[in-house]
């Protein structure tokens, strides 16, 4: 289990079972697709990781999904520049936040 502490931010009408969509997603992301990226934030087994996590989903009736979903993602270490990934307009709660991680990945390898 990563030591990132998750704050989440959920707007709009979104569901008992899509927030636990969101977290395990999250979780899962951070203890295998990011887990050697966050030991590598880590300067000292103290030192805190932050990832905040904005979830609003719309709700659009002349839309034939019905609803879409927005997502903002930020992770911060501490002497390093916070990342953000934003996006809009996903059908899928599992693709946006797969995406963001996906982005997360991306940049810290390039560093």
């Amino acid at each position: 289990m990563s030591n990132v502490n998750v704050a989440y931010v959920f707007q709009g009408p979104i569901t008992e079972p899509e927030k636990e969509t969101i977290t395990q997603t999250v979780q899962l992301n951070l203890d295998n697709k990011m887990s050697g990226y966050i030991e590598k934030l880590k300067k000292n087994n103290d030192d805190s990781i932050t990832l905040k996590v904005v979830i609003e989903k719309n709700h659009d009736p002349e839309n034939e999904v019905g609803h879409w979903f927005n997502g903002t993602f930020t992770l911060s270490a501490p002497g390093v520049e916070p990342l953000r990934y934003a996006r809009e307009d996903f059908h899928q709660l599992t693709d946006l936040v797969n995406h963001a991680f996906d982005r997360f990945k991306e940049t810290l390898a390039s560093k």
